[in-house]
């Protein structure tokens, strides 16, 4: 499954090891406010894709996460100083590198 593709998931956590290049991936949804994070590929296809390469969001594009709605849907992001909102359904089609832990800072 998905060992034949080069990665595998961190037990417990919906992490992704691309072993090649021994880097962690996970979805945009499970970040935490304040965490900086760089795409590294958006899943899905036709419209949804288009609107997001539309509103800036690209492989290799940094973006922060700044804050969750109380119910934690949807989720605020900082992409090139433009702030823009996402569902949760939508960020978890969007797979990220972590650059900046928000408990690291």
């Amino acid at each position: 499954m998905l060992r034949d593709e080069g990665l595998s998931i961190s037990e417990g956590y919906d992490i992704f090891q691309d072993k090649e290049k021994n880097l962690m991936h996970t979805p945009l949804s499970l970040c935490h406010e304040g965490d900086r994070v760089m795409i590294h590929r958006i899943l899905g296809n036709g419209g949804f894709r288009k609107r997001l390469i539309e509103l800036g969001l690209r492989k290799g594009k940094e973006l922060t996460v700044v804050r969750y709605a109380p119910l934690r849907d949807p989720m605020e992001i900082c992409i090139d100083g433009c702030h823009v909102s996402l569902r949760v359904e939508e960020a978890e089609k969007i797979d990220v590198e972590m650059i900046q832990n928000s408990s690291n800072e």
